[in-house]
């Protein structure tokens, strides 16, 4: 089983794609009580023939590197590229090839269980009709910031994640909190971000395509730094989750 941190960790694919080699490789990152987290880097098919990657029920990516070309169940075949969401929602499987020149690199995070059956559960194939987020099988995040200026968008939503796309410009700086209900971990879209995380411990400085965990309890705030927006993606609890700030005086103290 994978070993979880119990510390904050930040997670820097690249050095792991430089130390790991050329693929293909899976390496198992962390779980956060929900899903088991995984970084995979993944070698395009020089034939056709070869047998294509599956992919399981109840399963999504952050695509960091490459293409890959997905085909879910019976629907029609697409494109995943860099900063790329895919999502196999439960009662669907599907397969996958990585393409184009170079290797392919994703964040593959599988629900335990396999299951992400929801109150108001849809019909598999309904998520190739849909025309925006959330759980949409492709969703393709430069999309949607070129489509509108919100700051915040809903990418997954189930019984058993939350997934936000987030951006916001240099110099913002989030309320700080911690929750005791889960582990909150980040994919980094875009930008710098720094997490000043509990108390007398060192910053974490994070870039594009890192990733970001945090053990419940613990206090973070995050600050975009440099010139340009940063981006996000909050992989959190849908449930009713206790947040506790500074201001709140009913507030039990976060770990140190």
């Amino acid at each position: 089983s994978i070993e979880s941190p119990t510390e904050p960790t930040l997670f820097r694919p690249s050095n792991l794609h430089s130390q790991l080699g050329s693929g293909p490789w899976r390496l198992g990152l962390f779980h956060d009580g929900r899903n088991d987290v995984a970084l995979v880097c993944d070698v395009p098919f020089a034939n056709a023939d070869e047998a294509p990657l599956q992919i399981d029920s109840g399963e999504f990516w952050f695509v960091l590197n490459g293409e890959y070309e997905c085909s879910i169940g019976s629907l029609p075949p697409f494109r995943a590229q860099k900063g790329d969401i895919v999502m196999c929602p439960a009662g669907l499987v599907g397969e996958c090839r990585a393409t184009g020149e170079e290797n392919a690199l994703r964040v593959s995070v599988s629900t335990i269980g396999g299951d992400t059956t929801s109150e108001g559960h849809h019909e598999p194939n309904e998520p190739a009709t849909r025309a925006e987020p959330p759980n949409m099988l492709l969703t393709r995040t430069s999309d949607l910031l070129a489509s509108s200026d919100q700051r915040r968008f809903t990418i997954i939503e189930d019984a058993v994640n939350t997934v936000y796309l987030i951006r916001v410009p240099p110099g913002d700086v989030s309320k700080a909190h911690w929750h005791f209900d889960f582990d909150e971990w980040w994919v980094i879209g875009g930008g710098e971000l720094v997490f000043e995380v509990g108390e007398g411990r060192p910053n974490i400085h994070a870039r594009q395509s890192d990733i970001v965990f945090m053990p419940r309890g613990f206090r973070h705030q995050i600050t975009t730094v440099g010139q340009v927006e940063s981006l996000r993606l909050p992989v959190t609890n849908p449930g009713n989750v206790h947040i506790w700030t500074d201001d709140d005086a009913s507030a039990p103290p976060p770990r140190a």
